[in-house]
């Protein structure tokens, strides 16, 4: 089979090769892929720059990729995953048994490894994944929406931990990749008022996101003072420190800032506001194992999907579709076999 493989720890060294086929283990399901999804981190990994080399544990050479909609190929007896099935799941592999996991975050497994960071992923024709990690696609899902999972699971799991409720006033800083995942997800919720804020260089994005029927947007400098306090709860997707800062500001008395970007640099906040207007200041990483079970439905909820702007390559084209993320002409890019 032909997969995509980083053969060094160094910037680049990256190859469409000729691969075995993996053998599927116990609680495995090999699948056959339809999309992969290019995630900043898999751009990340390719450059191998500090944030990469600090964080994953890779050994090389290594299949790369961790977002992925596939067809199952095989699976053991009882999983309940027909042959054919499409499927769409975590690039998570966990332990299950160690206190995080206990807990219903996963994503904390002290023997955490990532598809395509740590180990094998699923830029490949075939590859295989946990039975526990992947979830059944409805039929009147299209392929184009299902790939975008793992991003959606992102944001879905961003509002739970914003405990978002109908009648809320939500707001989403950053209008980038996750963002307009989790403003997707807040489609998906009934009874819930979104704002979209972003700054000049994001116009584009954010009429992307009006037309994903958000309730208003919003230019960073231009008239984001005038909500100051007015949103129940804030999610920061930009991953800036002056994001950040400006959620804090944007949060009411009692609100909620939900921090899922990752600044390069260390955020300064006045703890004494946050103690006085009670604000509550809580991080969001990707998803659980659990979340999966909800999320081929909320996929199919999510009717603002199908506006995002995803452009599909061929696996062999991995620096054409670094290209188009680098430079925003796609909100998205599927890598197709």
């Amino acid at each position: 089979m032909r997969a995509l493989v980083k053969s060094k720890a160094a910037p680049g060294g990256v190859e469409l090769r000729d691969m075995p086929v993996p053998q599927v283990g116990e609680d495995e399901v090999l699948l056959e892929l339809i999309y992969g999804g290019l995630c900043r981190t898999d751009v990340s990994f390719v450059q191998w720059n500090a944030a990469a080399q600090a964080t994953y544990r890779p050994n090389f050479p290594q299949i790369i990729g961790h977002e992925y909609l596939g067809r199952v190929v095989a699976s053991a007896p009882g999983s309940g995953l027909p042959v054919g099935s499409r499927v769409v799941g975590s690039g998570h592999v966990v332990c299950g048994t160690c206190p995080p996991c206990l807990a219903g975050r996963s994503m904390l497994c002290q023997n955490l490894k990532v598809l395509g960071l740590d180990i094998d992923g699923v830029f490949a024709e075939r590859f295989v994944v946990p039975r526990r990690n992947v979830a059944i696609v409805p039929d009147e899902v299209p392929d184009v929406v299902a790939a975008l999972a793992e991003p959606f699971a992102v944001g879905l799991h961003a509002l739970k931990r914003g405990s978002v409720q109908a009648g809320m006033k939500v707001a989403v800083i950053g209008p980038g990749s996750v963002g307009l995942m989790t403003i997707a997800a807040l489609g998906a919720e009934d009874g819930v008022s979104t704002t979209a804020i972003g700054t000049e260089a994001d116009l584009k994005q954010l009429e992307l996101a009006s037309s994903m029927g958000v309730d208003e947007i919003r230019v960073v400098g231009r008239d984001t003072n005038a909500v100051a306090g007015a949103f129940d709860v804030v999610v920061e997707t930009a991953g800036h420190e002056s994001a950040v800062s400006l959620a804090v500001e944007l949060a009411a008395p009692g609100g909620t800032v939900v921090c899922v970007g990752l600044p390069a640099d260390p955020v300064q906040i006045n703890s004494g506001r946050l103690a006085m207007t009670e604000k509550s200041l809580v991080g969001a990483r990707a998803h659980d194992i659990s979340d999966w079970k909800d999320v081929p439905q909320m996929l199919a909820k999510a009717t603002g999907l199908a506006a995002i702007d995803v452009k599909t390559v061929g696996l062999g084209e991995l620096d054409h579709a670094i290209h188009l993320t680098a430079t925003r002409q796609a909100s998205k890019v599927l890598l197709a076999p």
